[in-house]
C-alpha cells in the first residue's frame, strides 16, 4: 500500500508539471503577416497604421521581420528572430527579468500570469494592474508579451480603460492567444 500511495503521488506530480508545460505551451506561433490580419480585424487600424519591416537587427540579434503598430493607447508588436534562443535571450534579458524584478520589489500592483521556458523558447507574461518601472510596464498596463519558438508578440494597453482592455481581447482573440 506504501508503494502505491508512491506511485499515485508521482503520477500527480508528473501530472501537474506536464499541465504546467502544457499551459505554457497553449498557443502557436504566428507570421507576422498573420499578426497584422488579426489587427486589422479588431481594430480600426488600415494596413498603412501598421509598419513591417525585414531583415534588420534587434539588439545584437538578426530579425527577419518587425511589425509595429498603435491605436490610442494600444500598442502591437512582433518581432521574428532568425533562431528561437535569440527570441528567448530578448524575451529573459528584455522583458521577462524586468518584470519579475518588479514584482519582487514590489512595483506592480494588480493581476499577473507568467510562465517560461528557455528551453522550449516559449513564454508569456500578462498584465492588468499598474506598475512603477523604467520599461513597458510602467503606469496603467493591460495586456501581454509572448515568446513562441523564434517569435515575440506584444499586445499591450497603458490604459485601464475598458475600451482598450476590449481591443487588446479582441486582437488577442484573433490570434488565439490567452488573455490576462
Amino acid at each position: 500500500m506504501k508503494n502505491f500511495t508512491k506511485v499515485i503521488g508521482s503520477v500527480l506530480l508528473i501530472g501537474s508539471m506536464a499541465l504546467s508545460v502544457a499551459g505554457c505551451a497553449g498557443f502557436n506561433a504566428i507570421t507576422a503577416k498573420e499578426y497584422k490580419s488579426a489587427i486589422k480585424a479588431a481594430t480600426d487600424l488600415k494596413s498603412s497604421d501598421i509598419r513591417i519591416e525585414e531583415d534588420t537587427r534587434v539588439g545584437k540579434a538578426d530579425v527577419n521581420t518587425t511589425l509595429r503598430a498603435s491605436e490610442g493607447k494600444c500598442y502591437y508588436g512582433f518581432i521574428e528572430f532568425e533562431d528561437a534562443e535569440d527570441a528567448a535571450d530578448y524575451f529573459e534579458d528584455e522583458v521577462y527579468d524586468g518584470f519579475l524584478d518588479m514584482i519582487e520589489d514590489k512595483d506592480f500592483d494588480g493581476n499577473y500570469r507568467e510562465t517560461y521556458s528557455k528551453s522550449a523558447a516559449t513564454g508569456y507574461i500578462l498584465v492588468d494592474g499598474e506598475g512603477e518601472s523604467d520599461n513597458d510596464f510602467n503606469g496603467d498596463v493591460y495586456g501581454g508579451v509572448f515568446l513562441k519558438d523564434n517569435t515575440i508578440v506584444i499586445a499591450m494597453a497603458t490604459s485601464g480603460k475598458n475600451k482598450d482592455k476590449d481591443k487588446i481581447d479582441a486582437v488577442l482573440d484573433q490570434i488565439s492567444y490567452p488573455k490576462p
